[in-house]
């Protein structure tokens, strides 16, 4: 996937927009400030449902250095800014 391929609007009602300032709690409780990069169509990874949001370090960049294609649930997430 491509960064271009992602969707720029949620498939999943949600209070969250591409650009958006957040921080991201993985599974050991690491927190990360990220930005939303796009959207997916929601799979289900591992034991979590409705993955959809994409995420990466920069907010306009290319992605790299980020795993922008792997795709993260609501609850994961914390907005930080509108």
């Amino acid at each position: 996937m491509k960064i271009t391929e992602l969707l720029q609007i949620s498939p999943i009602p949600c209070d969250l927009k591409v650009g958006d300032k957040i921080i991201y709690t993985n599974g050991h409780r690491v927190e990360f400030e990220m930005f939303v990069r796009g959207f997916s169509e929601p799979m289900k990874l591992g034991n979590k449902n409705n993955c959809f949001i994409n995420l990466a370090q920069e907010k306009d960049g290319d992605g790299s250095g980020s795993a922008f294609w792997y795709p993260h649930a609501r609850e994961e997430i914390k907005k930080i800014n509108s």
